[in-house]
């Protein structure tokens, strides 16, 4: 239980008893979205995601990201019954998906799951994590992952270990397949996002039975960082209602 209230950090109240849980991206931990969530509407209480690392020597909690979410699915058991959703951006997406696949087995439905510049699970993804620390860090700054603070206080190098093992993890994910996810699916999707393209965005119809699409004009890998107040209110009109008219194309 230590563990858990370490891992979920509740990071506010709602004024209805409505939860929304936040996977962050990789290398990132339960302050990422905060930008995000003060943009977004007090109804729904929040609760973050501290993500143990994952194996990068012996003293490391997880092996990969499968195990990661056996152990978040036993958290979410004994909400049984209660208003949930789940958000996550990038790597956070795919935990999501995957964790939703997991609660559905144990008859447990969010209400919604929102993955945010998430390519499908059998998506091959790009190796990055051999890179040297000077071609990581161009790499992490041209995506847009890192905050401007950390780059002028060129505290880059501090996070590089971290941000290395979670895309590592990535790229040695192997998915076990599994029924498609029946919860409703909203998936956010920057029109520039060279990582997570419109066409393969799509395929997310072959793990998903409803799920929408909702595109970020302009918007490059981390537009959920520099275009804060745009997913705000995307995510605002998801959590409220399941129909987003013009907002949204069927996927």
């Amino acid at each position: 239980m230590e563990i858990s209230k370490r891992i979920f950090v509740n990071i506010r109240e709602g004024v209805s008893d409505k939860t929304l849980y936040c996977f962050p991206y990789a290398g990132g931990n339960s302050l990422s979205y905060k930008p995000l969530i003060k943009e977004m509407s007090d109804e729904w209480g929040v609760t973050a995601i501290e993500p143990p690392r994952i194996k990068t020597n012996d003293n490391s909690f997880f092996q990969g990201i499968n195990e990661m979410v056996s152990f978040y699915k036993d958290f979410f058991i004994p909400l049984k019954n209660t208003n949930f959703s789940l958000f996550g951006h990038s790597l956070g997406g795919l935990v999501v998906f995957l964790l939703a696949q997991k609660l559905e087995d144990k008859n447990i439905f969010p209400s919604r799951l929102i993955f945010s510049a998430s390519n499908p699970p059998s998506f091959i993804q790009e190796k990055v994590s051999g890179m040297n620390d000077e071609e990581f860090e161009k790499y992490i700054i041209n995506m847009g992952g890192v905050p401007k603070k950390i780059i002028d206080k060129n505290l880059l190098s501090y996070f590089i270990p971290s941000l290395k093992a979670d895309f590592l993890a990535l790229e040695n994910f192997e998915y076990l397949g599994g029924n498609k996810v029946k919860s409703p699916v909203y998936i956010l999707n920057g029109t520039n996002d060279l990582k997570c393209q419109h066409s393969t965005i799509k395929n997310w119809r072959n793990y998903c039975e409803n799920v929408s699409l909702s595109s970020i004009n302009g918007g490059g890998h981390m537009f959920v960082n520099d275009q804060t107040k745009s997913v705000a209110s995307i995510m605002n009109e998801i959590l409220k209602k399941e129909q987003l008219g013009e907002k949204v194309e069927k996927i």
